[in-house]
């Protein structure tokens, strides 16, 4: 059998991908090396922030609402909650570019981002001067129930999905590419690849990729405020990046 698409990694993006591609109509086939949600990628961690004011572009947020409303989709036919709307709050002094920037997207595009004295939660310890900016709108996605869902749905719409399926090989033959893995060929009219860090071992590209360790630490607190808290971003001044967080998962 011939399929029109190959994934090659079923994490995050390539089950994504097989739900969209089967979902079109499309005969995909699936190949993950480990299972349907591992420890070994990106997407473990319980957790991971989405929003619509993204201080890194205002371009992003067409692409957001898009997402907002394939999320809703998602959950919809898969009969699982995989977001849950607990807003974020961003955190920072006057002037701060993280600030600034959400505040242009919001104004470009008409979302909701409300101005909070830093007092609004209690729970943070924070300089009086600086500035909070609550995004509504936002929350958080469970990234291995997405997966599952994304899966699920995608064999629901006719793909096929098969794991611990190590891809050893690829081979461009005429119209078609051949994948050999540890115990099977297999051919496609289209290959995607959505391998994470394993990337490198399949393909070898000029661009210089390089994987990185990403921390993820989880405190026990004292109950406090209110139990809908949000998520939240903290832009402290002389640090190349941000820190964020989320409420009780």
């Amino acid at each position: 059998m011939v399929f029109d698409a190959i994934v090659i990694g079923v994490g995050s993006m390539g089950a994504a991908t097989c739900y969209q591609l089967a979902k079109r109509g499309q005969r995909v086939l699936g190949l993950e090396q480990f299972g349907i949600v591992h420890d070994e990628g990106s997407h473990t961690g319980q957790s991971r922030i989405i929003r619509k004011a993204y201080f890194e572009h205002p371009d992003y947020v067409p692409l957001l609402e898009s997402a907002y409303a394939g999320w809703q989709t998602l959950e919809e036919e898969s009969g699982t909650q995989l977001y849950w709307p607990v807003g974020l709050a961003y955190f920072g002094e006057p002037g701060n570019p993280v600030l600034v920037e959400a505040q242009s997207s919001a104004q470009a595009y008409q979302l909701p981002l409300e101005r909070k004295p830093p007092s609004y939660f209690p729970s943070f310890q924070l300089p009086t001067d600086w500035e909070c900016w609550l995004e509504p709108e936002a929350g958080y996605l469970s990234p291995e129930l997405a997966i599952r869902a994304f899966a699920q749905m995608a064999q629901h719409h006719g793909a096929e999905i098969r794991t611990q399926q190590r891809v050893m090989d690829l081979e461009v033959a005429g119209t078609e590419v051949v994948v050999r893995t540890e115990q099977e060929e297999f051919k496609a009219r289209k290959l995607v690849i959505t391998a994470g860090a394993f990337i490198k071992d399949l393909v070898n590209l000029s661009v210089p990729l390089q994987v990185t360790r990403q921390y993820l630490a989880w405190t026990e607190t004292d109950p406090f405020g209110t139990p809908e808290a949000p998520c939240w971003v903290i832009a402290e001044p002389g640090t190349p990046g941000i820190y964020y967080g989320f409420p009780q998962t």
